[in-house]
């Protein structure tokens, strides 16, 4: 996110000179050699003989910063690339030709650490375009910008590629131009990963298996390949694709298949094959036909695959009609046990231990200059044998997540750098997890008393370089609402389908996964009645991916304390209710069976509400006129919070929920509801924050945990009918929650999400923290405080700490929270009771890519 007080104008981008490209290694050495075992010697030594190579010399090669305009030459690099030129194809819709083009690879997008947060790695990438595209096919440039960066050469490109490790939002985000004359960046490409598992048979070498004709090739041998597979490209991408798109390729000439051997000869350790052989990078099949026709393909490998663990081939180009046995032949000449390809047209796919995903991480993205709409581009061959530029400094090791091997092992080991302990609220050092896949528990934490080896086994996963959390709890959601900034409750708890609510929640679930949140307490799925205890049984049965949840089925309100407010009621109109409603003490008892027997992991009763709305009804439809002269002092004063129920009430509800070992969830905005419903022994207080000394009192004595939901505060506050009142109000919140903190309240995080934005879940944790609250309190209401609201041991499951027998729920995040409680935002691996749901394996730490 890009900060509002840069002064983009003072800023440009310039092609480094010597001094600064080697500026850039070492921000690399850094922060990506350095965890690779390399010496900086060793690491700047694999960019040292480029320019020797056909693939850079002259414009194809160029390193590009940004600077501070008024010193062009500055080693103070505020963020930097990397780009190769391509001969490129490209055709339109309708055509029958291709039109020859360059192209370019954008690779190594770098902010610095002390740079983070500034916008400049976007900024960055805006310029970019501006350097490589002719200006006839740009939008204008921003007068906001200063001046265009004054480059020579370059802005021949018609296209340029890259392949984002962050998500498909990010680059697009990196538009050309501003303002409504603005076109998206990087539009990411349908792609698909294809894994296949090696089997254990034949001879290793697999030579008496394939017979005679077959030929193994060397790292010079593939320099002859490349005039069949550019002629390939030229004769049929016109036939590929989607015709009503323009076909983009980009040739794999100028030495390009021998790039990534060239590269893998530079790693720190060489590792030899079985039998003493040199390693090979590619096979041509038997042929009578053409030399330039003949199949083949090439591969390269994981560059730290440690000796004896299983190794990957991966395909990097196939050239014809290739035999599927010969891919199964070289893995095994390599010694490899898996096989992988980006991409591919599915002429294997029949292949025994074959499985096909969509392409979730290094997705291939597209920008066009000139070419026709940003969602009409259709880039064929985005397969790995161009990503051995796109991702020079990256391993090219599939995660152990991914990995055929790694899948079906019981056991996974997590190292660390830097793991946060919920308990003890400290940052501990040097720890390695032990999991259970089986049970999806830790079964071994432990201090590490060594250094790793360099390379790990395929069922270890390095998060060394980020922090790492227990999985994040959202202690207050509401999985089946969407933003009430898109469309207000009315409309959605009457107007939408259930259909339409059930399928924007599976959406919600994997937006909350991916953000770090494991974990879900759902307060309520308002006007679909017990439809949320469905939706936690399918993620439960592994239907969809999600959070846990702990859900409330519907919530307890007295009789016209919580309802859709209505004005037709006479013509017959019914809309859905939003609570169970009960009143009496017996009345409320029954409530709360009613729930339990629905299914209910949790009891949410409203303690207050607004129930006088139609006293003074707001203008609910368009035409309908204001009623003049209603009160006006105060957000609530045209419809005031009160009690919705008795003491007595209170207590009874209370008690029958203790007696079925269920926790209590209390709606209390007022300090009278407050203080009633901690008296009752209620587990949590939601919002409460109208501020009171005697609720804080309340709260502590009787153990109360405190969810203010922050985030919906401040959204409400920045409505315009909100005015200074709504500030005014977020202000005390933020004070109250500081003074509950201070009184040695409980908290847990929660931001009221659904009527906020799912997925935007870390405001929350941003927001405890400008209250005042240290981080690690703040990252403990986030985690362990969040598995105390939802009941602590009554969950039926630990989760929240990272300890043995707890479930294995883990979230990487990029950057150090103590520096800037933004960092939870980047979210780049998630793990929930010992499944992998998102791991960005080439986002390396501190990157700079999500600044």
């Amino acid at each position: 996110m890009g900060s509002s007080t840069v002064d983009y104008s003072k800023l440009t981008v310039v092609r480094c000179n010597p001094a600064q490209a080697r500026e850039t290694c070492v921000n690399h050495y850094l922060h990506w050699g350095q965890r690779a075992g390399y010496t900086l010697e060793g690491w700047t030594k694999r960019d040292d003989n480029l320019p020797e190579h056909a693939w850079v010399p002259g414009d194809r090669f160029a390193t590009w910063g940004l600077v501070d305009r008024s010193d062009p030459e500055s080693l103070e690099l505020l963020a930097h690339c990397e780009t190769y030129r391509r001969n490129s194809l490209f055709v339109p819709p309708g055509a029958s030709e291709p039109t020859e083009a360059y192209s370019y690879a954008v690779a190594a997008v770098f902010c610095p650490p002390k740079y983070r947060g500034t916008g400049y790695g976007r900024h960055l990438m805006r310029l970019l375009h501006y350097v490589l595209a002719p200006p006839e096919y740009l939008p204008p440039f921003p007068a906001e910008w200063g001046a265009p960066p004054a480059v020579q050469g370059f802005r021949d490109g018609r296209f340029s590629v890259l392949y984002s490790a962050l998500g498909e939002k990010y680059y697009a985000e990196c538009r050309k131009g501003a303002g409504t004359d603005s076109e998206l960046g990087w539009v990411r490409q349908k792609a698909t990963l294809r894994t296949w598992t090696v089997p254990e048979q034949g001879d290793v070498t697999g030579d008496d298996k394939l017979g005679d004709g077959w030929t193994w090739m060397n790292p010079e041998d593939l320099k002859g390949l490349e005039p069949g597979a550019v002629r390939e490209m030229r004769d049929t991408v016109a036939s590929r694709g989607d015709p009503t798109k323009t076909r983009l390729a980009v040739l794999p000439d100028q030495n390009l298949f021998f790039f990534q051997p060239y590269r893998d000869q530079l790693t720190v350790e060489h590792i030899g094959i079985p039998g003493g052989r040199d390693r090979t990078y590619g096979l041509q099949a038997p042929w009578n036909g053409p030399d330039d026709d003949r199949p083949f393909i090439t591969w390269c490998f994981p560059r730290f695959s440690p000796p004896g663990a299983t190794r990957t081939l991966l395909i990097t180009y196939v050239h014809g009609p290739f035999p599927f046995a010969g891919v199964l032949a070289a893995a095994r000449r390599e010694g490899c046990g898996a096989i992988q390809q980006w991409g591919g047209d599915g002429t294997w796919d029949h292949e025994a231990g074959g499985v096909v995903l969509d392409h979730e991480s290094n997705m291939p993205c597209v920008a066009q200059y000139g070419l026709g709409g940003d969602d009409k581009m259709d880039w064929q061959w985005c397969d790995r044998y161009l990503s051995v530029l796109a991702e020079p400094s990256r391993s090219s090791a599939p995660s152990s997540a991914s990995s055929p091997a790694a899948v079906r092992s019981d056991r996974i080991i997590v190292h660390t750098s830097i793991l946060f302990n919920s308990k003890d609220k400290t940052f501990d050092k040097d720890i390695s997890i032990e999991i259970d896949t089986k049970t999806g528990l830790f079964t071994s934490v432990k201090t590490r008393d060594a250094p790793l080896p360099l390379q790990l086994a395929p069922n270890e996963i390095d998060l060394r370089g980020f922090t790492v959390l227990p999985g994040l709890t959202d202690a207050h959601s509401h999985m089946l609402l969407h933003a009430y900034s898109e469309t207000p409750s009315l409309n959605q708890e009457r107007d939408e389908s259930f259909v339409e609510r059930v399928v924007r929640g599976t959406n919600h679930a994997r937006a909350a996964l991916r953000a770090g949140y494991t974990t879900y307490r759902d307060l309520g799925s308002e006007g679909l009645q017990d439809a949320d205890v469905g939706f936690r049984d399918a993620i439960n049965r592994g239907i969809l991916p999600g959070p846990r949840m702990y859900v409330v089925s519907e919530a307890l309100a007295s009789s016209g304390g919580y309802a859709i407010r209505y004005e037709s009621r006479l013509n017959g109109t019914t809309v859905p209710r939003i609570a169970d409603t009960c009143d009496g003490v017996e009345g409320v008892m029954a409530g709360v069976r009613r729930r339990i027997g629905a299914g209910a992991d949790v009891i949410k009763i409203y303690a207050d509400y607004r129930r006088r709305t139609l006293r003074f009804p707001p203008q609910a439809w368009p035409g309908a006129l204001p009623i003049k002269f209603h009160p006006n002092e105060g957000l609530l004063a045209a419809n005031p919070v009160s009690t919705l129920w008795s003491q007595a009430e209170m207590d009874a509800m209370v008690i029958e929920a203790k007696r079925a070992r269920a926790p209590v969830a209390a709606h209390a905005i007022a300090p009278e509801a407050v203080i009633m419903a901690a008296k009752a022994g209620v587990t949590t207080i939601e919002h409460g924050f109208m501020p009171s000394s005697e609720a804080l009192d309340a709260m502590k004595e009787n153990d109360v945990i405190f969810v203010p939901t922050l985030s919906i505060i401040e959204a409400e506050a920045k409505l315009g009918s909100a005015g200074k009142e709504g500030e005014a109000t977020f202000k005390a919140a933020l004070e109250h929650t500081k003074a509950a903190y201070d009184r040695g309240v409980r908290l847990a995080a929660g931001c009221d999400t659904g009527a906020f934005p799912h997925g935007e879940n870390a405001r929350e944790l941003e927001l405890l923290h400008k209250a005042g609250i240290p981080v690690e309190d703040v990252l403990r209401a986030g985690t362990l405080g969040g598995w105390e609201a939802c009941g602590g041991d009554l969950c039926g499951r630990k989760f929240g700490w990272v300890g043995e027998g707890w479930a294995a729920d883990l979230v990487a995040i990029d950057g150090d929270p103590r520096k800037g409680i933004e960092a939870c935002r980047r979210v780049t691996f998630v793990m929930k009771d010992g499944t992998v749901y998102l791991h960005h394996e080439s986002y390396e730490p501190s990157k700079g890519l999500s600044c």
